[in-house]
C-alpha cells in the first residue's frame, strides 16, 4: 500500500492530462511550474514525497502539516531569490492548488494538512482600459495616420476584441463557423470559452461586421491572428504610433507593499507600454456597463457567473464618469434642501 506520492512524477502526469482539456496558455503555465519544482528538487538533491493519509490520529495530521510547511518554505525561498511580485506568486500557488485538487478528486489519494497554505493576500493592480476618446481614435486612426499593413491588422483585431470582450485564446480560435448569419445586417458570434466552457452569443455591431468583411478572403479564419507575444508587441507599437506616450507608471505589489516597476532602461511606463491583449476584454466589459447595459447581461456576454468576484477585476470606471455621477447625486441632494 502506498505511503507517499512522488510530487514531480504526479505533477508530470497531471500536466499530460490537461493537455487536451485546458487552454494552451494554461498548459504552458503548468509546465513552467513543473520545471520550477524540478529545479528546486535538484538544488535540494532529494525529491518531494507527498504523504498519503492512512489514519485520523493528530500525530499523523501534524506530520502532514510539517511536510507542507517545509515544502512551502522551499517555494518562498525560491520566490525571494527571484524577487517575484505578489501577483506572480499567487499565480503559481493557483496552479499548485489545481494540481492538489486533481490528486484528491481524480486520483483519489487522501492528502491533508495543506489547506491553510499556498495563499497570498493580493491587492489588485489598477485596471487599464481604453476610454471612449481612445476607442474612437482607434476606430478612425486608419483615416488620419499613415499605417503599415501590420499596424492595420493589429488595430482591426484589437478593436474587434474591444467589441466582443473575448480572451485572446478564444479570439484567435474564431473561424467562419462561429458566425450565425440571419441576414446581411444581423450576424451573431457564437463562441464556447476554452477556460469556462461557457457559450456566448453576441449580436455583432456594424463596426465588427466591417472588420470581418475586410478579411473574408482568408481561407477559414475570421481574422488574422499573430502569436500572443507578437500581438502584444504590435499593440505597444500601435499605441506609440497613436501618440499614447504619456507617462502613467506601473505599480505592483511585493510583500503586500506597493512598488513602482520601471522599464529595463529605468524609466516610468507610458500608456502605450501597458497595452496588451487583456485590455480588450476589460475595455469591452467597462464600455458596456458605462453605457447602460445591465450587469447581468454583461456577465452573460463575458462568461462570468452571477457570483463571480473576478468580474470586477475587468471593470474600470473612469474618473470623469465617477465625477459626473457624484455631481448629479449632490445636485439632487441640494435641490431637495431648497424645496
Amino acid at each position: 500500500m502506498k505511503t507517499h506520492i512522488i510530487l514531480v512524477d504526479s505533477f508530470a502526469e497531471y500536466l499530460r492530462t490537461i493537455k487536451r482539456t485546458k487552454s494552451v496558455s494554461t498548459y504552458k503555465n503548468t509546465a513552467m511550474v513543473l520545471n520550477k519544482l524540478k529545479l528546486i528538487e535538484q538544488k535540494l538533491e532529494k525529491p518531494f514525497l507527498i504523504p498519503i493519509q492512512k489514519g485520523s490520529a493528530i500525530a499523523e495530521l501534524k506530520r502532514h502539516e510539517a511536510f507542507w510547511k517545509k515544502f512551502e518554505k522551499h517555494l518562498k525561498t525560491d520566490f525571494l531569490k527571484h524577487n517575484y511580485l505578489d501577483s506572480y506568486i499567487k499565480f503559481i500557488y493557483k496552479i499548485i492548488n489545481a494540481f492538489l485538487s486533481w490528486i484528491i478528486h481524480v486520483k483519489y489519494y487522501k492528502i491533508i494538512g495543506f489547506h491553510a497554505l499556498f495563499k497570498v493576500k493580493l491587492i489588485y493592480n489598477p485596471i487599464i482600459t481604453l476610454d471612449e476618446s481612445k476607442w474612437f481614435e482607434l476606430l478612425h486612426c486608419e483615416q488620419n495616420l499613415i499605417m503599415t499593413p501590420a499596424q492595420v491588422k493589429t488595430k482591426d483585431l484589437f478593436l474587434f476584441g474591444c467589441i466582443t470582450g473575448l480572451r485572446y485564446s478564444d479570439l484567435s480560435n474564431l473561424n467562419k463557423s462561429n458566425l450565425e448569419i440571419h441576414n446581411e445586417n444581423t450576424v451573431y458570434l457564437i463562441k464556447i470559452s476554452q477556460k469556462t466552457q461557457t457559450t456566448t452569443s453576441l449580436k455583432l455591431p456594424p463596426i465588427a461586421l466591417e472588420i470581418i468583411k475586410k478579411y473574408r478572403r482568408s481561407k477559414n479564419k475570421l481574422l488574422p491572428y499573430p502569436s500572443l507575444n507578437h500581438f502584444n508587441l504590435l499593440l505597444k507599437e500601435l499605441g506609440e504610433t497613436l501618440g499614447w506616450t504619456y507617462e502613467v507608471g506601473k505599480t505592483r505589489y511585493k510583500n503586500e507593499k506597493s512598488v513602482e516597476v520601471k522599464t529595463k532602461l529605468g524609466k516610468r511606463y507610458r500608456f502605450c507600454d501597458l497595452l496588451s491583449s487583456h485590455i480588450m476584454r476589460k475595455t469591452a466589459i467597462t464600455t458596456l456597463l458605462l453605457n447602460g447595459m445591465p450587469e447581468h447581461l454583461v456577465r452573460q456576454i463575458s462568461g462570468h457567473s452571477p457570483n463571480s468576484s473576478e468580474f470586477y477585476r475587468y471593470v474600470n470606471y473612469y474618473q470623469s464618469y465617477i465625477d459626473d455621477h457624484t455631481d448629479l447625486i449632490f445636485e439632487k441632494i441640494l435641490n431637495k434642501q431648497n424645496q
